[in-house]
C-alpha cells in the first residue's frame, strides 16, 4: 500500500484520507475499523499485561479484554479510525498474539468490482483490512431484481454482536453506516421501512407488510428495488421477517434494549410521509412502556407515519429497536419494539447472538410490561384479540369517519387502524387512520351496538373510537357513495359496511 505523508487509501474509494478519520470526505462513508483476535493468548499473566495495555487506550473494560483475549476469532474492539487500529494491533503483537483488521464499510468501490486490501503495518507484522464488496450499483439500464455481489464479503460485517465498548459515533457517522442497511418497503399506497439482520433477510413491523400477502417492492439507499416476500410474522408484537432474493445486503449489528437507560440517544431511519431514508436523532424517554402487554421503549424523536418498521439504533450503530407507534395527538412521543423480542421467547425470529446479552434487564423491562410478551406467558394481553367495524359516515370535511369497537382492561391507547375499500367484489384502495379517543358504551342509547359488544369484548369492557379518512389520497372520484369499508384484520362479525 502507498500511503501520500500519513494518509492512505479510503477503504470505500480509495481517495487518499489521514489516519485518523472516522469518515472519508470523498465518499462520505465511514472509515472504521475493527480488530479481531487471531492468535489467543494462553498464559494468563501474558493476557493480563496485553489486556492492561489495551485498556489504557480507552475502549473496554481489563476484564472483558482479558477474557476476549483467550477467546480465538474475539472482537477486541470496533469503530476504531486507522491510526487507533494500528495502535490496537500493536499492543496485541507486542504481548506474543495476533490480531487482524477489517473495515466495517459496507459499498461497492469506485474503482471497480472488486475485493480492495489494505495493508498496516503493526510491530513487523502485515495485517489485511479486507473491504467487501456489497451491493451492485443500479443506474437508469439497470434491472429491478437486485443484483448479487460480485466478490467475498468479511465474516465480521456478517455477525451479529450484542455487546461492544467502542466510542459513540457521531449522527452522521451512524447515519453513513447504518442508511445502506436499511431499506423503504412499499405496498400500493403504503410506505415503511425495514433493515437487514442478514444478507438476504429483513426485519419490519407486520403492519408495513401488505394486507393481501403480495410480495412487496423494496427500494435501497442507491436507488435500485428488489421483492420482498414475507417469510415469518407476528401480529401481536407487530414484527416480521422479509426475504429478498440476491439482496447481498449487510445487516446491521443487534444491540439490546435493556442496557438502554432514560436519557440516553438514539437514532432511527425510515421514510416518514414518503419521504425515504430520513434520518433523526432523538433521545430514550422511559422504559418498559407497556402496550398491550409488550414492553416498549419510549423515544422522543421526530416520528411519522412511513418510519414504521426502521431500526433504532444506539449511539454505537446498534439496532435496539424497531420503530413502531407514534402518539398521534402528541410531538415527540413514539414507541419502538425492542430488539430482543426478535431473539427471545418461543416465537424467537432470529437465534441469540453470540456473545448474547445478559436476558436479566430485559426480563425486568417485560416485567413491567405486566404480561410476558415473549410468547412465554398464559395470560392474555389486556386487550381483545380483533377490534369491529361499527358504523362509519361522511362528515362535513368530506372525510368517512369509520367507528370501531375495541374491547380493553382499561382505557384503550392511541391506535393506528387500517381500512380497505370495496366496489363490486373488488379492492379499490387502502388507507390507514388514527383513533385517537376511546369512550366506553352508553348502553341504554344503543342497545344493539351494546349486544355486538358483549359477544366481541369477551368479559372485557367495551370502548368505541373514531377515524378519518381522508378519502382523496385514493385518488379522485374513487370513493363515492354505495363503495363499503372494512376494518382489515376485524372481527369477521362486523362485517363489511356500506358508504351511502
Amino acid at each position: 500500500m502507498t500511503t501520500t505523508g500519513d494518509r492512505s487509501p479510503c477503504p470505500a474509494c480509495a481517495e487518499p484520507i489521514v489516519s485518523e478519520a472516522r469518515l472519508c470526505p470523498h465518499c462520505r462513508m465511514p472509515a472504521l475499523f475493527r480488530v479481531q483476535l487471531e492468535m489467543p493468548l494462553a498464559d494468563g499473566r501474558a493476557r493480563y499485561r496485553v489486556a492492561r495495555a489495551l485498556a489504557s487506550l480507552g475502549k473496554r473494560p481489563i476484564g472483558d479484554l482479558q477474557a476476549a483475549l483467550g477467546t480465538p476469532g474475539a472482537t477486541l474492539a470496533t469503530s476504531l479510525t486507522r491510526a487507533e487500529a494500528s495502535r490496537w494491533v500493536e499492543a496485541v503483537a507486542a504481548g506474543g498474539a495476533t490480531a487482524g483488521v477489517a473495515w466495517t464499510g459496507s459499498v461497492e468501490p469506485r474503482t471497480g468490482p472488486r475485493v480492495r486490501t489494505i495493508a498496516l503495518a503493526a510491530a513487523g507484522a502485515v495485517v489485511a483490512l479486507v473491504a467487501g464488496l456489497v451491493l451492485t450499483r443500479g443506474g437508469p439500464d439497470a434491472p429491478a431484481a437486485v443484483a448479487p455481489t460480485a466478490g467475498p464479503r468479511p465474516a465480521a460485517a456478517l455477525r451479529p454482536l450484542a455487546h461492544d465498548d467502542a466510542a459513540p459515533l457521531s449522527t452522521r457517522d451512524l447515519a453513513a453506516l447504518a442508511v445502506p442497511s436499511t431499506v423503504s418497503l412499499r405496498c400500493h399506497n403504503g410506505v415503511g421501512a425495514g433493515f437487514f439482520v442478514a444478507k438476504d433477510t429483513l426485519l419490519t413491523n407486520e403492519h408495513v407488510l401488505c394486507r393481501d400477502g403480495s410480495a412487496m417492492r423494496v427500494v435501497f439507499s442507491d436507488g435500485r428495488e428488489g421483492i420482498g416476500t414475507v417469510h415469518r410474522s407476528d401480529s401481536r408484537l407487530d414484527i416480521a421477517m422479509v426475504k429478498v432474493a440476491g439482496a447481498e445486503g449487510v445487516p446491521l449489528v443487534l444491540g439490546d434494549a435493556g442496557a438502554l437507560k432514560v436519557g440516553d440517544r438514539v437514532m432511527l431511519i425510515g421514510s416518514p410521509v414518503g419521504m425515504e431514508f430520513t434520518v433523526h436523532d432523538g433521545m430514550v424517554s422511559n422504559l418498559g412502556r407497556p402496550l398491550r402487554g409488550v414492553a416498549y421503549v419510549q423515544i422522543d424523536a421526530k416520528v411519522n407515519p412511513g418510519n414504521s418498521g426502521g431500526p433504532l439504533l444506539d449511539s454505537r450503530g446498534r439496532v435496539v429497536g424497531i420503530v413502531t407507534l407514534k402518539l398521534s395527538q402528541a410531538e415527540g412521543i413514539a414507541l419502538a419494539l425492542p430488539i430482543n423480542y426478535a431473539f427471545s421467547g418461543r416465537g424467537a425470529m432470529l437465534p441469540y447472538p453470540s456473545p448474547g446479552p445478559d436476558p436479566a434487564p430485559f426480563d425486568a423491562l417485560v416485567a413491567q410490561a405486566g404480561w410476558k410478551g415473549t410468547g412465554e406467558a398464559e395470560e392474555p394481553p389486556p386487550l381483545g384479540a380483533r377490534a369491529a367495524l361499527v358504523g362509519g359516515h361522511i362528515d362535513q370535511y368530506r372525510r368517512i369517519v369509520a367507528r370501531v369497537l375495541r374491547a380493553s382492561r382499561t382505557v384503550p391507547p392511541f391506535e393506528e387502524v387500517s381500512f380497505k375499500f370495496w366496489s363490486n367484489g373488488r379492492e379499490i384502495c387502502a388507507l390507514k387512520g388514527d383513533v385517537r379517543e376511546w369512550k366506553k358504551i352508553d348502553e341504554a342509547r344503543e342497545p344493539r351496538l351494546s349486544a355486538l359488544a358483549e359477544s366481541i369484548a369477551g368479559g372485557l369492557q367495551p370502548y368505541t373510537g373514531e377515524a378519518a379518512l381522508r378519502v382523496e389520497a385514493c385518488g379522485p372520484g374513487v370513493i363515492r357513495s354505495g363503495v363499503e369499508l372494512e376494518l382489515d384484520g376485524g372481527d369477521p362479525r362486523s362485517g363489511r359496511i356500506r358508504i351511502n
